[in-house]
């Protein structure tokens, strides 16, 4: 495959309409900073609704910490970010995901999300299975119900190839 072609399947972006933001993160950001309101640390994960985060879903992912605070499970994998890297099936340990994947990058940084209590941004540069440069941005949001603390995380994350290595 070309770069030119391996360029469009890796990017995530969707068409956005004019005057709305276009970079995901700051938008599932905004989204998040909503539903927790100005009196509280965190949204809860039922709170989270798919159609009101529009075309930012699909490049989002959810972990569960409620099993297991160490090594977090898959709950949800959107299509977008699942055909970049895999969707593992719900439940897999964050430990299972292939390292190479950008699903991978963006889970290792739980624990950070988990003990602030507050969202992280992150991005960086990978070589994914097939030897290419990865360039990626991210984030994760905290999710749960104080004084239970966080519960899940909410994730999105996109990457384009980068330039040659």
């Amino acid at each position: 495959m070309d770069r030119a072609g391996c360029k469009a399947m890796m990017t995530t972006h969707f068409e956005v309409p004019q005057g709305m933001e276009r970079r995901m993160v700051v938008r599932l950001l905004r989204y998040w900073r909503e539903l927790a309101g100005a009196s509280r640390s965190y949204p809860s994960r039922s709170e989270l609704d798919p159609r009101a985060m529009g075309d930012t879903w699909p490049s989002c992912f959810v972990l569960d910490h409620s099993a297991d605070r160490d090594d977090p499970a898959i709950e949800y994998v959107g299509e977008a970010l699942g055909a970049l890297c895999g969707a593992p099936d719900k439940g897999t340990p964050a430990s299972a995901i292939a390292a190479e994947s950008l699903l991978a990058h963006a889970a290792s940084r739980a624990g950070a999300a988990v003990s602030l209590k507050v969202p992280i941004v992150f991005g960086g540069e990978f070589r994914n299975r097939g030897d290419e440069s990865l360039l990626y941005r991210g984030i994760l949001a905290p999710l749960g119900v104080e004084p239970n603390g966080v519960t899940h995380l909410l994730g999105a994350a996109s990457a384009r190839v980068g330039p040659p290595g």
